[in-house]
This record gives structure tokens, sequence and C-alpha cells, in this order.
């Protein structure tokens, strides 16, 4: 618990330096996709609310049997951290989203792709063939979806099969408790194929899912996965939409 509230505490320090960066970045020109600043603070406003994972992150700490001293680290780290993530979500007011260009003027560059991609992956790739690989995979994955479409619904087109989903009683649930069946059946097939790939000595480790509903305010993410008392995650979480 000791090294996650050092970085509690630090998020203050780490959101200061965001905001400066994407002062420089405008006063240089070169800013940051809008979508990203957009989801950025998106994600911000949740943090910043009630019944957040700060708070889920305070409650364990408290039931985990660690030190008071330590306890009082983390509450402390998280009330640091929460009190850092308005001064981000202010920015929206402030006019900033209104000066980032839309999609169409979404900056981006071949020289901050090759340090953004590098900062990320630790090691240098190959843009150009990367960049057409991804456009087979669009393609690949698109001609995937047409085929199971046309095996749901045969002759009708992506969008109906997708709408179909969406409104059928054969394809819907009516209740959150149903919802969750299926979706821990769906886990757990999906897991179950997953180890049926590893090595032995590992298909004994996260052989069930837990699978809960949370309600949106708790979280930013729609799923999000946890290990408990192991290496492998082994409970989802799915956001409720308001």
């Amino acid at each position: 618990m000791g090294p996650i509230a050092d970085r509690l505490q630090s998020i203050g320090e780490a959101i200061e330096g965001y905001i400066d960066c994407l002062a420089l970045g405008q006063q240089r020109g070169l800013l940051a996709a809008r979508r990203q600043v957009l989801a950025c603070l998106e994600q911000c406003c949740v943090h910043a609310s009630d019944g957040t994972f700060f708070d889920t992150l305070d409650h364990l700490a408290r039931d985990s049997g660690i030190t008071p001293s330590l306890q009082h680290l983390v509450s402390s780290g998280v009330q640091a951290a929460r009190a850092a993530y308005p001064s981000l979500r202010g920015l929206s007011g402030e006019g900033l989203s209104s000066r980032i260009p839309g999609p169409k003027g979404t900056p981006v560059g071949l020289e901050r792709y090759r340090f953004a991609t590098h900062s990320f992956l630790l090691t240098e790739i190959d843009h150009e063939a990367v960049y057409h690989w991804g456009w087979q995979e669009i393609g690949r994955l698109k001609q995937q979806m047409e085929t199971v479409s046309n095996r749901i619904w045969p002759g009708r087109c992506f969008k109906e099969v997708v709408q179909l989903l969406k409104t059928d009683s054969r394809y819907s649930v009516d209740s959150p408790e149903s919802f969750l069946e299926r979706m821990s059946e769906i886990q757990q097939e999906a897991l179950q194929r997953l180890w049926a790939t590893r090595c032995s000595t590992c298909r004994n480790k996260g052989r069930t899912v837990e699978v809960r509903l949370f309600s949106e305010g708790q979280h930013a993410g729609r799923l999000l996965y946890s290990a408990i008392g192991g290496f492998f995650p082994t409970r989802v979480r799915l956001v409720r939409k308001a």
C-alpha cells in the first residue's frame, strides 16, 4: 500500500504538469487532439465526484489489515488525488475545448507520432508497415462483422442487424440480473478458452470470473478487470449507464 499512497500523493503534481504541457503546446502551436482532451476532461469530472474509485480504494485500505499509519497515508492520498482533479476539470469552463481543433484539424504529425509510439512501446517500429497493417486489420474485422451479421439476419445490412440485436427480445435481456447472468457465462467461456491455450502451470489460476454491476459515477470506464488474490484478473466490473 505504500507505493499506492505515494502515487496518490503525486497525482496533483502530474495534473499540474499536464496543464502546463497543454499551455506550452498552445503557445507553440502543438495542440493535443480535441478528442483526447475532451475524454480526459470527462474522466476528471467522474473522478472529482462522489462515489468514485478513490472512495472504493479508501474502503479497501481500511479493510485490508494494514497499519494505522499506512492507512492514514492512503486516506490522505485519496483526498489529495480527489482534490487535484477539479483543477483540470475547470479548464473546460475556461474555453480550452473551444481552442482545440476538431476532427478535421486533429494534429498529429509524423515526428510527434514517432516520439509518442516510442514512449509507449519503448522500441522503434516501422510506422508505414504498421499503418498498412492497421488498415488490413480493419478490413478483416469489417469482413468478419458482415459475415456474422449475415448469419444472424441474411440479406440485411450491418446497421439493420445491430438494430435488431438492440430491440429483438431474442437477443436482449429484461433485467440487470439477467444481464449479469449472461455476461458471467460469456466471461467464463472466454476464460476457459484462454486457459486452454496457456501452460499447464497457469491453468489453475483465475478459473472463475465474478461479474458485478456498478453505478456510472464509480468508474470512468465501461469495463474493468481486477485480480482477486492472484495475478490474473478475475473480477469484471460493468459500469451501468445513467
